[in-house]
């Protein structure tokens, strides 16, 4: 016989074969469903998320960070959705369920994550039958544009298939594992990264524990007199619970990624060369560590990436002396999206901010910058030059905002300014840029990984003449 006709018979049987045992499956996934438009970047307000279904369902319900939301019964349909504007990273899981409450298949995606999560899930029944086969299946989450390459499955570590497209199924046959215990399941990106689950029969699954490794950055305040903190010199409180510090190292040995957010509105304009000239020295500054890279962004109603992340002085230089002054002030909105962009960024973070310290427009308010300052964890340096502002506070006049710019600075474990001669700025710019070139990490392993729960952190030194400034809080990874 020819051997491909022989081959293609193989497959026919296979196939066939294969169809017979899901056809008397005893556990096996009778719908499908997708997005058919998933939102990316930072989202606000009213989101709508349509979906869509396929095969034999009763309802789908939309599940918010693992709380029911809604519930539509449409093989077609959009669940509407208010994010607000204090933004933080939610999980949006759709299920798809039978008649009887039987999950049969959702997916799940995440927005306003900087860093879109790698992350799988198996599912299989509660209980394995006695017989017949039973079906397997998972959903990956991903960040956008990375595909997956395998997936393989596994019943008490024994291997029963691989797919390789959506819907990533395995079958097994129940009573070949009448013992099992689990199932598990290996993810691998076509990057390399590798992902896994696993699931347990007939069982629920024990509470754990979550932790994950912070690295909280820190400035020294002081003379350390010739050598650097040591790991026994720090007590850290996290939520009042003193924590062990696992690791203390200089900054400098991290990639430092800096956005420069200057404001170019027209109540900026006066003070355009002096703005320009302190850019420049701050960028030639930071540079000399050889270790960091900074953006130029110039911001009025809209942004503009005057540079993307550079080590090249001479592209900074030429990007600052592009600034026009324009328009009005949409200072809350350009902060918020600077620190999304600087989550995605490895390594230490900082936003310094030029501006005037007046909102004009835009979407958010000053309350949603100071909630998500917290949130995102980059460290914010406000430079509010404004003769003005500094008079009145003389008198005690606009101290609430100002106020409010220093709890951001304190929040985030940064300084903030208030300029009033034009002639102050570089040698503000100077403090922020010595300032960067001398922290520290300070590392340590945090309960309720990944959870939106405000962490309360105090850290403390015992070295004589030395004081350590940190943020005074963050959100576990």
């Amino acid at each position: 016989m020819n051997i491909r006709v022989e081959l293609a018979n193989r497959k026919i049987i296979h196939l066939f074969l294969s169809l017979l045992f899901l056809a008397s499956s005893s556990y096996a996934y009778a719908a499908e469903i997708r997005f058919l438009d998933e939102p990316g970047g930072l989202q606000h307000g009213i989101i709508e998320l349509t979906y869509e279904v396929d095969g034999d369902f009763s309802h789908v319900i939309l599940l918010v960070n693992d709380v029911e939301y809604q519930r539509l019964e449409e093989r077609r349909g959009t669940f509407t959705l208010d994010v607000g504007r204090f933004l933080r990273r939610l999980r949006l899981r759709a299920e798809v369920r039978g008649s009887s409450g039987a999950l049969l298949a959702d997916r799940e995606i995440v927005i306003n994550d900087p860093r879109p999560p790698f992350r799988a899930r198996l599912r299989g029944p509660g209980r394995l039958p006695e017989s017949g086969m039973v079906e397997l299946r998972v959903s990956v989450t991903k960040p956008p544009g990375l595909a997956v390459s395998r997936v393989e499955f596994f019943v008490d570590e024994e291997p029963i298939g691989a797919d390789t497209s959506e819907p990533y199924t395995a079958s097994f046959d129940a009573a070949h594992f009448s013992e099992a215990r689990f199932a598990r399941v290996a993810v691998q990106l076509a990057n390399g990264r590798e992902e896994g689950d696993v699931f347990y029969f007939g069982q629920t699954r024990g509470e754990s524990l979550d932790v994950s490794l912070q690295q909280i950055p820190v400035s020294v305040l002081g003379s350390l007199q010739g050598h650097g903190l040591e790991l026994e010199e720090i007590s850290l409180k996290d939520d009042g619970v003193e924590k062990d510090v696992v690791a203390v190292t200089r900054a400098i040995e991290e990639p430092l990624s800096i956005v420069l957010l200057i404001d170019s509105s027209e109540s900026m304009l006066e003070e355009l060369p002096l703005i320009k000239q302190a850019a420049i020295e701050f960028s030639e500054k930071t540079l000399e560590t050889g270790n960091a890279k900074i953006a130029v962004v110039a911001f009025h109603q809209r942004r503009f990436w005057l540079t993307g992340f550079t080590s090249n002085l001479d592209a900074i230089e030429r990007a600052v002396d592009q600034l026009h002054p324009v328009g009005q002030t949409h200072l809350y909105d350009a902060t918020i999206e600077m620190l999304y962009e600087l989550q995605r960024r490895p390594g230490r973070r900082a936003l310094v901010v030029l501006t005037d310290g007046v909102n004009q427009g835009g979407d958010f308010e000053l309350d949603h910058v100071v909630h998500y300052a917290r949130y995102s964890g980059v460290p914010i340096y406000p430079v509010v030059r404004n003769t003005l502002l500094s008079r009145l506070m003389r008198f005690g006049l606009r101290r609430f905002d100002a106020n409010r710019y220093a709890e951001i600075a304190r929040d985030s474990g940064a300084r903030w300014f208030i300029v009033s001669r034009p002639d102050d700025l570089p040698s503000v710019y100077r403090a922020i840029a010595h300032e960067l070139s001398q922290q520290y990490l300070v590392s340590f392993y945090a309960d309720d990984a990944g959870t939106d729960r405000w962490h309360t952190l105090e850290l403390r030194t015992s070295r004589e003449g030395v004081d350590l400034r940190a943020p005074r809080g963050y959100f576990p990874d």
